[in-house]
């Protein structure tokens, strides 16, 4: 079962966020086969937003 721990740093580094999400995928408890396929080959492309109600993070550069 994966283990769902309670965010005690909201403030993190864009690349601490997306290797979080990385670690979360590569968890052995993780049931989708696609997204760790897609890990396994770099097909994710991550993007951290401030705030996803906010218009300001919607544009891609």
């Amino acid at each position: 079962m994966i283990n769902f721990k309670k965010i005690t740093n909201i403030y993190k580094e864009d690349s601490d966020i997306k290797n979080e999400f990385e670690n979360f995928i590569r968890n052995d408890d993780f049931p989708c086969v696609a997204a760790i396929a897609a890990l396994k080959r770099k097909q994710i492309k991550t993007y951290v937003a401030d705030n996803m109600a906010c218009p300001n993070d919607d544009k891609m550069y």
